[in-house]
C-alpha cells in the first residue's frame, strides 16, 4: 500500500516465505546482532537462525507457567546462552551447545552448524537449564544481557524486571 511521509513515497510489500510452526505463538523476538529469531508459545520455545532454520527447541521451559520474555546471546559458533522469564516470576538461564558439522578436507563448503533437524538433540544439539532464579514476585516482563568492563575485563551480565 502506498503512503506518503513528508514528501517521500513509501511502499511496503510483505511476502509469505514459509511457515515455521503450526501451534499458538505468543511472541517473536528478532535479534539481528545475534543473528537469531526466538519464537515461543504457552508451553514451548524455539530458536532459529536468520534463514529460519531451527537451531534448538524445548517444551515447557517454565514448567506449568507460560514464558513471558526471552533473550539470546551467541557465545561462540557452538555455544549459545538463553535467558527466559516466566509468568511464575522465575528467570531461567539455558546453555545450548550445538555439534559442529565435520566436512571433508576437499569440500568447498563453509563449516556451519547442522541445523536442518527440527528435533532437539537429533543433530547433537543439547539445551540444558543451568540455573533458575526465583527472585520475582510478579511475572517477568523483560530479560536482557549487557556487558561491562571491570578491571579491564569484559563481563557479560544479565538483568530482568
Amino acid at each position: 500500500r502506498q503512503s506518503l511521509v513528508g514528501r517521500l513515497e513509501f511502499h511496503l510489500n510483505i511476502e509469505f516465505v514459509r511457515q515455521v510452526c503450526d501451534v499458538e505463538v505468543l511472541s517473536v523476538i528478532v535479534s539481528p546482532a545475534e543473528q537469531r529469531v526466538i519464537f515461543w508459545g504457552p508451553r514451548w520455545l524455539s530458536i532459529y537462525d536468520m534463514d529460519l532454520k531451527q537451531l534448538a527447541s524445548c517444551n515447557n521451559p517454565h514448567g506449568a507457567e507460560p514464558t513471558c520474555c526471552a533473550c539470546v546471546h551467541v557465545v561462540s559458533i557452538i555455544d549459545t546462552a538463553l535467558l527466559t522469564g516466566g509468568a511464575d516470576g522465575a528467570v531461567n538461564y539455558w546453555s545450548i551447545q550445538a555439534k559442529q558439522r565435520l566436512y571433508k578436507a576437499n569440500s568447498d563448503s563453509v563449516p556451519t552448524r547442522d541445523s536442518a533437524n527440527s528435533d532437539l538433540g537429533a543433530d547433537g544439539t543439547t539445551m540444558r537449564l543451568d540455573h533458575s532464579f526465583q527472585g520475582h514476585t510478579r511475572p517477568v516482563e523483560m530479560v536482557c544481557y549487557y556487558h561491562r568492563l571491570e578491571r579491564n575485563h569484559r563481563q557479560r551480565l544479565a538483568v530482568s524486571f
